[in-house]
Order: C-alpha cells, then sequence, then structure tokens
C-alpha cells in the first residue's frame, strides 16, 4: 500500500512508474489472505486490496500504452478480462493497444463483444465512453496515437470549427 501511494504521488516517468508498478504487482501471490476471508473487517480490507490491485494494473497499462509498448500488454489485457469481462477500462486499453498495432478490426471486436454480453445478459449498452472509442476506431481518430489516448478520449468532446 505504502508503493501504490508513492505511485498515486507522481514524479516519476512513465516507464519507471511502469516498472514500480510491475514490482509491486510481483509482490500479490494467490488470492488476498489466502482466499479464505472469514468476518466483515477481513472481507472490507480483501476487497480494498483488490481494488488497489485492479488500480495498479490500470495505471501500469496506461504508463505501458505512453511508452509504446502496445504489443507487450495486449495478451495481459485479454487475460485480465476473462477475469473482469465488465472492466471496460481494460477493454478501452486492449482497443487502444491493438489499433496501435495495426489490428483496428480487432479492436472493433474488443467493443462488439462487451456490446453483446451487455446486452445479452444485462439488457444494457456500453458506456458514452465505450462508444467513444469505438467511433475514435472506426473513425481511425489521430487521438488514438497519441501518448494519453485513453484519458483523452474519455473527457468530454470539443466541437471545433472546420478551415475552409
Amino acid at each position: 500500500m505504502r508503493g501504490y501511494q508513492q505511485i498515486r504521488s507522481g514524479g516519476a516517468s512513465p516507464a519507471e512508474t511502469a516498472r514500480t508498478i510491475r514490482n509491486l504487482l510481483g509482490l500479490w501471490q494467490g488470492p488476498i489472505f489466502g482466499g479464505s476471508v472469514g468476518g466483515q473487517v477481513c472481507q472490507a480490507a480483501a476487497a480494498r486490496f483488490e481494488e488497489t490491485r485492479l488500480e495498479l494494473q490500470e495505471m501500469l497499462f496506461d504508463c505501458e500504452l505512453e511508452n509504446a509498448e502496445h504489443r507487450r500488454i495486449i495478451p495481459e489485457l485479454q487475460t485480465l478480462l476473462v477475469e473482469h469481462p465488465y472492466k471496460e477500462r481494460f477493454r478501452q486499453q486492449l482497443m487502444v493497444a491493438l489499433y496501435r498495432s495495426g489490428r483496428q478490426t480487432d479492436a472493433l471486436e474488443v467493443y462488439r463483444a462487451l456490446h453483446s454480453q451487455l446486452s445479452e445478459e444485462l439488457g444494457l449498452s456500453p458506456s458514452p465512453a465505450m462508444q467513444e472509442y469505438e467511433r475514435a476506431v472506426l473513425e481511425q481518430d489521430p487521438v488514438l496515437h497519441n501518448t494519453t489516448a485513453v484519458q483523452s478520449l474519455t473527457r468530454p468532446r470539443r466541437h471545433h470549427a472546420r478551415l475552409s
């Protein structure tokens, strides 16, 4: 948790932050508390640790995307989505990684798989942020190549006047 707090305070380069996060994630060995969580206090602590681990993974993939390590993280993100199929942030990061790897069709399939899964299982549609990622991939939006693409696509769009 101290390492997590240090990372959140910032200051390090994306490459250094990624190395630190990978070291921290390496400390996790199996389920929290060995998988047997007792009372409410232990369950709350386990949930908090799990959320921290997921946040560290999101931060790691943001750093790796900033470092142009998109090909490296594709298998890791695909594995995480098996464990966390509704985690949209991982899907967004995977879509950017696939798109940057020249796999536009695969990036769109990530969105379509989520759309089908949400529709069939929960009667829902993907969030507006996910829809924005689909739009960006379909339109081959140059923002997908920016180092901060994952963050910039989730901000509200500004409409700019076109130059004639």
